[in-house]
């Protein structure tokens, strides 16, 4: 993944971000600027504000197959409120459309018990990214 694949893509900043000097964690943006050789991304917000944050600090779905395999292994240990928001937030990536995307986001900012389940850092995706182009 580059800098260009990057732009127009939605995040959630970390909940637990605390030193935020931008005071936007927990909120979804879209990411306008990316210069990942230095690791700043820069995040426009529904304020029309703008945030600067590294990989690290921003999360993105982990694929939907991924929360599947949670729902599966992890079944007995959820509470059925755990279990519906997890199927219905794979369920919307399935759709892959933007405003379901968005609503999987708003699910997950508002049930962070979720967030664990669902959600990766960006760092974590391009490194697994850059895994998977490498064992190719």
């Amino acid at each position: 993944m580059n800098n260009e694949e990057l732009i127009g893509q939605h995040v959630l900043v970390h909940p637990v971000l605390w030193d935020d000097p931008a005071e936007k964690n927990g909120e979804i943006g879209m990411i306008t600027e990316a210069d990942l050789a230095d690791d700043v991304i820069r995040v426009k917000f529904e304020d029309q504000k703008y945030g600067f944050y590294g990989s690290d600090s921003l999360l993105v779905f982990r694929p939907s197959n991924d929360i599947y395999e949670q729902l599966k292994q992890n079944a007995g240990q959820l509470s059925a409120e755990q279990f519906k928001d997890l199927k219905n937030i794979a369920l919307m990536l399935d759709y892959g459309k933007e405003p379901q995307l968005l609503k999987a986001m708003e699910m997950v900012r508002e049930n962070p018990e979720s967030l664990e389940d669902s959600m990766i850092s960006l760092e974590d995706k391009l490194r697994n990214a850059e895994v998977r182009q490498v064992g190719r």
